[in-house]
């Protein structure tokens, strides 16, 4: 029963931080969601800081078992999948990076755990270029590499908060978490495909972007 406790607020938390932010959601907020007292949630987290750190924490699990049990091919429609199940958990957690700011001017000695969670993402970034580069599914210059896996891994943590800016209200909450994964995906394959060989591009020109 303690264990779903726990659980309960931490999930109730990532989904009411990506919702409203992480400034306007309060731990008593997590609790009347719940129908808890504030003292339940305080008996696991003696403050918002530490269930940001788990909710960290369970990114970095999360993301880390992700990259061990999806592999992929080279085939355009192999990568497509990996890159929207991979924006799929960058939505479902979308409050880490778009609230990194002001998450860590409140609480600075989050930042160490925030950018473990950045190195983390952006080696993963790097070994799906080099993957592609030597499956002979991309052709980068050397020179070129870096700054592909910047701009790569620019993409894929922030590009929810960006198009969640653009969003229209009168959009429903799953038409925007679609239209976000699908668009973070169509702005990955663009950054691929000045480098991807004839037969990759000719593929992805087919795929149906569905999210």
């Amino acid at each position: 029963m303690a264990n779903k406790t726990r659980d309960a607020i931490l999930i109730t938390a990532l989904e009411a931080f990506g919702s409203e932010g992480t400034g306007q959601v309060s731990t008593n907020d997590i609790a009347d969601i719940l129908e808890i007292s504030p003292g339940n949630v305080y008996y696991y987290f003696k403050s918002k800081r530490e269930i940001i750190a788990e909710l960290y924490r369970w990114f970095s699990k999360d993301f880390t078992g992700f990259l061990q049990a999806t592999k992929h091919n080279g085939t355009p429609g192999e990568i497509w999948l990996v890159l929207s199940l991979c924006f799929q958990l960058s939505y479902k957690y979308r409050f880490i990076f778009r609230d990194a700011n002001s998450v860590l001017l409140k609480f600075p000695e989050l930042r160490k755990p925030f950018q473990t969670l950045l190195g983390e993402t952006r080696s993963a970034a790097e070994q799906f270029c080099q993957e592609l580069i030597s499956m002979d599914v991309m052709q980068v210059p050397p020179h070129r590499v870096d700054e592909l896996v910047v701009n790569v891994h620019l993409v894929f943590t922030q590009w929810i908060s960006y198009a969640e800016t653009l969003s229209g209200q009168e959009d429903s909450c799953a038409q925007q978490q679609s239209r976000q994964i699908t668009g973070g995906v169509l702005q990955l394959t663009t950054l691929l495909l000045p480098y991807l060989n004839a037969e990759a591009v000719e593929a992805f020109s087919g795929i149906e972007p569905v999210a």
